[in-house]
């Protein structure tokens, strides 16, 4: 009877991998009531029912498995994924636990003790177990997906970016290639600019790759390639993109476009910058006049921080100042980051590194904040503090292993600030050198005399 049991399970197994749900429960029935205490069947159906979205099913399952072994690890793990599927991260930390305690050399209960610490934010924890599976299996992909995730979530985009490339090494998939398209541009928009268009053959069917290729060439000012992109993007938004960029050299017929789509802040930035570009103060003073007066301040006064710290015009300051004077910015430190740029168009350094200072005792994460400090600690002669916030920014971007190309702008700044020996030593850990490395080396070690 076991074996028969068994033998019908296996039936089951190849129904679901068929896409046959319905038999293959049927399937997983009819061995249970050959063999009651089956625990492969009743195991098959909890995992079943899991992929299927039905968690309280799932749950049942296991709870029916743990009555015939209650050590079991592999009803553990089905009752902990169960919890995990049904956001009770309590109990579902509390089973994975015991699954763990039960079997400690398994991949499966790191995995789910692994996946639960990560949903409940106990990321180190997390990356601990994920590690240890790879130690294990080295090609385990969902490990390696699950660890990018978790590390591109703190901002290691460097870290990130080598286990996107061992992703796509196993599986050769899509999904792994965007994922890593979207790491590469938050380390280098040219690089990833240069994959898109290697991966543009296979991966342009999909909506989300168009959409960060068009952000990209956008970003990169390949304004036509950027335009053909959204136009494969079947949104409201991707339209209104593709007649405003295609109208990113007019400025006549962007000023026209700010009455049709005023409330779209793309128009503002493309009709600001051309009118910069063009050293027109009459555009500029116009589309100010239009922006201050829409809607996107009423409703939003953080849009008129951002377009502040763009344009850094006197019709906009004055905006500015009338927000705080009217104490209509509630947000402290949205107020302290908005006079910092009022200070920088007022040309006061002093003032402006102590409102954001204020700014980043509230949020010491913000990078953005850091550079503005970065600025300031530099126009005031503060060199020290001005290298230790280059570095800061970067650890908070890269982790402890700061990337390459952060260790050569920290160089730059070294050397900016005539720190030689400094620049030096960072320059001597870079392991890829390339021509400009190779030219700052040469004028610190003539500046050094070594």
């Amino acid at each position: 009877m076991e074996n028969k049991a068994v033998e019908i399970c296996n039936l089951g197994v190849e129904e679901y991998n068929n896409g046959n749900i319905q038999k293959a429960i049927e399937l997983f029935d009819e061995a249970e009531k050959l063999n009651p205490k089956c625990l492969e069947a009743i195991l098959n159906k909890s995992s079943l029912f899991l992929k299927e979205k039905k968690y309280d099913r799932a749950l049942e399952e296991a709870e029916k498995a743990l009555n015939i072994n209650v050590r079991s690890y592999k009803a553990l793990c089905a009752k902990a994924e169960a919890l995990l599927a049904t956001k009770d991260y309590k109990k579902a930390e509390k089973y994975a636990d015991l699954a763990l305690k039960h079997s400690l050399r398994e991949v499966r209960p790191m995995m789910i003790k692994a996946n639960v610490s990560n949903a409940i934010g106990k990321k180190s924890e997390a990356e601990k177990y994920y590690n240890l599976i790879l130690k294990k299996e080295a090609n385990n992909i969902e490990a390696i997906r699950n660890l990018r995730s978790l590390i591109l979530s703190e901002n290691r985009y460097s870290e990130a970016e080598k286990h996107a490339r061992k992703a796509i090494e196993i599986s050769n998939d899509k999904d792994d290639k965007i994922a890593l398209i979207y790491i590469l541009d938050n380390i280098n928009k040219n690089d990833a600019f240069e994959y898109c268009k290697e991966q543009e053959k296979e991966l342009i069917d999909s909506q989300y790759f168009c959409l960060l290729y068009a952000k990209l060439s956008e970003d990169l000012n390949k304004i036509e390639k950027a335009v053909e992109l959204y136009k494969k993007i079947d949104s409201d938004e991707s339209k209104i993109k593709v007649e405003i960029l295609s109208n990113s050299e007019n400025i006549e017929n962007l000023i026209k476009l700010i009455d049709k789509y005023q409330n779209n802040n793309d128009i503002y930035k493309y009709a600001f910058k051309k009118a910069i570009e063009l050293k027109d103060t009459e555009k500029i003073t116009k589309i100010t006049d239009k922006l201050i007066e829409s809607d996107i301040i009423k409703i939003d006064k953080n849009i008129s921080i951002s377009f502040g710290a763009m344009l850094l015009t006197n019709r906009f300051f004055e905006c500015a100042k009338k927000i705080l004077e009217n104490e209509e910015l509630k947000n402290i430190e949205s107020s302290l980051f908005l006079q910092t740029i009022v200070y920088i168009q007022e040309n006061n350094p002093i003032e402006g590194e102590k409102r954001i200072r204020e700014a980043l005792k509230l949020n010491p994460q913000n990078t953005a904040y850091i550079e503005y400090l970065i600025l300031f600690l530099y126009e005031n002669k503060k060199y020290e503090e001005f290298i230790e916030q280059t570095k800061n920014i970067f650890k908070i971007l890269d982790g402890e292993n700061i990337s390459e190309e952060h260790k050569i702008t920290i160089a730059q700044n070294m050397i900016l600030v005539k720190k030689f020996s400094e620049a030096l030593e960072v320059l001597n850990s870079i392991t890829t050198e390339n021509e400009n490395v190779k030219k700052m080396k040469e004028q610190c070690l003539e500046k050094t005399g070594k």
